[in-house]
């Protein structure tokens, strides 16, 4: 993940940043201290504000049927935040101390067990893609990403949409990365200043994605539907995108994280993590949540 800095970060004093490197390998000095400070800073637990809206119970926890015709009512697929966090608790790695044979008759009996409700690593996973371009920064929103909107073209009575990749992956350039879901949770604030004394209160967010590994050649996701203009007029602002697909090995991929620092005139600084399910899409699906009617879909 590749996040464009500024040389005018605030700085803050800090006298002991000993344990800083295990907990910010990688980040600005910069990100560092203020992590150290804001943590020290904060009096009572943050409350988390997902990105995206969504609630438990619109999740599934039942493999997906891809003869469905229609979807329920405020539909989301599957959890990508729990399945994430199930795979991570699964053996799923090579023991040191464990045979080939061993590993691999192992994961032939853990393909086939539960990670989370009724799926398996085999089970046919639908996910729901964050449809913006960039990110969600409560802190200031004319800094936020814009989010991505259907066409219509009238001439042929069709609607289309079409989703880049948000993030190459450092860890493997042959992989593209979708956002799925995201979460910003606020870590408290500190007094900064600069080299010439001039000081801010800045507040300090995590912001956590889950997203999507997938092949390179899937690096833009694109679905057409024909739809008549008055109700392509009427559901353009809800349509969403499923992607359809399998669980694939290694499952998990290292996080990417990075950090954008506070300024003087943007007093908010961001840690990035970006939690990477590997996922082979078959096929897409465009829909409306506010009656779970499936719009179209396209094949990968």
């Amino acid at each position: 993940m590749r996040i464009g800095t500024s040389s005018l970060a605030l700085s803050v004093g800090v006298t002991d940043l000993r344990y800083l490197a295990t907990l910010c390998r990688g980040l600005p000095l910069v990100s560092a201290m203020a992590f150290l400070l804001s943590t020290a800073a904060a009096q009572k637990p943050a409350k988390s504000h997902p990105a995206t809206a969504q609630t438990a119970d619109r999740y599934s926890l039942v493999p997906f049927d891809p003869s469905v015709e229609a979807l329920p009512r405020g539909f989301r697929g599957h959890d990508p935040e729990r399945i994430y966090a199930a795979l991570k608790r699964a053996k799923l790695k090579k023991d040191e101390f464990e045979s080939s044979d061993a590993y691999n008759r192992r994961m032939e009996t853990l393909k086939g067990q539960p990670i989370l409700g009724s799926l398996t690593l085999q089970s046919l996973y639908v996910f729901d893609l964050e449809l913006v371009d960039g990110y969600r920064l409560p802190s200031d929103p004319s800094y936020s990403g814009r989010p991505v909107k259907p066409t219509y073209d009238a001439d042929h009575g069709t609607m289309s949409i079409l989703l880049s990749w948000s993030s190459s992956l450092d860890s493997n350039s042959e992989l593209r990365s979708f956002r799925s879901k995201s979460r910003v949770m606020p870590r408290g604030s500190y007094i900064g200043s600069n080299a010439f004394g001039v000081a801010r209160t800045i507040r300090s967010y995590r912001y956590d994605s889950y997203c999507l590994a997938v092949p390179d050649a899937s690096s833009e996701l694109r679905v057409a539907f024909g739809i008549a203009p008055d109700k392509a007029r009427t559901v353009r602002h809800r349509v969403r995108l499923l992607l359809v697909g399998r669980l694939a090995e290694p499952f998990t991929l290292p996080d990417e994280q990075n950090a954008w620092p506070a300024e003087i005139d943007k007093p908010f600084e961001y840690i990035f993590t970006e939690h990477q399910i590997r996922f082979n899409p078959k096929y897409m699906i465009a829909y409306d949540p506010a009656t779970g009617e499936i719009f179209g879909s396209s094949f990968h």
